[in-house]
């Protein structure tokens, strides 16, 4: 090969090699900026989420639960004996018959999962976690609204005068306490009450635990970045 050729051989390889290298330079500050914003939407995804999930007051249904239940007791204790139902059954009623209202805000959950914004989420296993504790809530609400089913109740209706406060029956008792300590049919009833409290207690223990342990590992993956 002449000299002639050599030396445009060796200009045109250096050439072609510059011009490969700025393509792939460029190539390379793309895929840069792409993870950029991934990562920038995958922290937007987790912010939004925690929101989400800080929301939720479970604590206050547990509570109201448990002196739901303590209330039961306290109206089977007077039917058995163990203690004079006094004034206070009308109390008892009245906190017997209160019901969880759960506040669930999927909003957030449910517009990243429309928009594809949960792939963005790193951590496989935090993707799988929020996709069970968020599944998890449509047969709690379901049970809640039984819980709020006062037909139990009817039973008792000539003995007891009701008024709400906001959205919770308030009980009087105006009749005869006696007749409400021996009606089979609202002890029956207010044993199947008894039962779905018991669940949705258990319910909610569960998913607190579920929720607090997905507030750890996100804001884990948020303290990553």
């Amino acid at each position: 090969m002449s000299e002639k050729w050599k030396t445009l051989a060796k200009r045109y390889s250096a050439e072609f090699f510059v011009i490969v290298l700025a393509v792939w330079l460029s190539f390379l500050a793309e895929d840069m900026r792409e993870n950029r914003r991934e990562r920038e939407s995958e922290q937007a995804s987790l912010e939004l989420l925690l929101d989400d999930l800080t929301e939720g007051n479970f604590a206050v249904q547990i509570d109201r639960g448990d002196r739901s239940l303590r209330a039961i007791e306290k109206i089977h204790e007077a039917r058995d004996g163990d203690s004079p139902p006094g004034d206070s059954l009308g109390y008892w009623l009245t906190e017997a018959a209160a019901c969880s209202h759960p506040v669930v805000n999927k909003a957030e959950y449910e517009s990243l999962k429309a928009a594809g914004g949960l792939n963005l989420i790193s951590d496989r296993e935090v993707r799988h976690a929020l996709a069970t504790h968020y599944e998890r809530y449509e047969p709690v609400l379901e049970l809640a609204a039984r819980d709020c089913d006062f037909s139990y109740m009817r039973s008792i209706a000539k003995e007891v005068r009701v008024e709400f406060q906001w959205m919770y029956p308030r009980y009087t008792v105006t009749g005869n306490t006696e007749a409400i300590l021996r009606n089979q049919e609202f002890f029956m009833e207010l044993g199947h009450s008894r039962q779905r409290k018991g669940l949705l207690a258990v319910r909610y223990e569960i998913m607190t635990a579920q929720r607090d342990t997905l507030l750890t590992q996100l804001q884990a993956l948020l303290e990553r970045w």
